[in-house]
């Protein structure tokens, strides 16, 4: 084993990691975009008010969250509030359509779906099928950051 190799221990977790990351290096650029840059303390407080809104949309620990969304911020963010929460979560291919998107619903039982709204007609069918037990939290761009 080198000298910097180094193993998690079972009471290391992603959600803690990130709350330890965002202590100590507030302003650490974690991720960059065109026109903006996120720090660990700022995904740190973006991951807490996500969880904080599924929380209260009804995602608690061990259920399982489809997630369609595109290659964005807020799915860094969703992924990060899902682990927080405890919650198990299920992604899905943005380009999947009819049968493939019913085959992941029948099998994971998803019982809330986190998408972009502009997939909402993929996803038309699957919700019809198994919308009335499943939460559905659509995210569009322009009033995500209060929502989520």
């Amino acid at each position: 084993m080198s000298a910097q190799t180094r193993f998690f221990s079972s009471e290391d977790h992603v959600p803690k990691l990130l709350a330890q990351a965002a202590g100590r290096l507030p302003g650490h650029v974690y991720c960059k975009a065109v026109g903006f840059e996120v720090t660990y303390a700022g995904l740190a407080e973006r991951v807490r008010h996500a969880a904080g809104v599924l929380y209260a949309r009804g995602v608690r620990p061990d259920m399982h969250v489809a997630v369609m969304l595109s290659h964005h911020l807020d799915h860094i963010v969703t992924f990060f509030a899902i682990m927080e929460i405890g919650a198990v979560h299920v992604p899905i291919n943005t380009a999947l359509r009819g049968m493939g998107l019913a085959h992941i619903f029948t099998h994971a039982h998803p019982e809330v779906l986190v998408a972009d709204a502009e997939y909402a007609p993929a996803l038309q069918e699957v919700i019809a099928l198994h919308g009335e037990k499943m939460g559905v939290v659509w995210r569009r761009p322009a009033e995500w950051r209060d929502a989520l």
